[in-house]
């Protein structure tokens, strides 16, 4: 029970990341689009590696082209809770979510 609520504590924090990192994406007149907010974060993470293992963020690929919607960084194992995170997300949309490393 203690690492289920732990691990919904990760994922909860994980989700306001990724949006406050959608939200830094914003321009000052109006929303970017969203090629624009993709290259940032993207950007961002290719050139700032949190940690000695690679980030790793959830790609929506159910339409093309695909793109992050999450970004995890920070935790001892990021891939494994980045696929927590794919998983349950793919269960209300089967196949559209998946793990990619932003960086090396």
């Amino acid at each position: 029970m203690r690492d289920t609520v732990q691990t919904n504590k990760i994922i909860i924090g994980t989700l306001v990341i990724g949006f406050v990192l959608m939200i830094s994406g914003c321009k000052q007149s109006g929303l970017a689009k969203i090629d624009d907010q993709t290259e940032k974060v993207l950007e961002f993470f290719g050139n700032n590696k949190v940690g000695s293992n690679a980030d790793y963020g959830v790609f929506k690929v159910s339409h093309a082209p695909s793109y992050p919607v999450i970004v995890v960084f920070g935790f001892y194992e990021d891939l494994t809770i980045c696929n927590r995170i794919s998983d349950q997300l793919n269960i209300s949309e089967p196949n559209s979510y998946e793990c990619r490393p932003v960086n090396r």
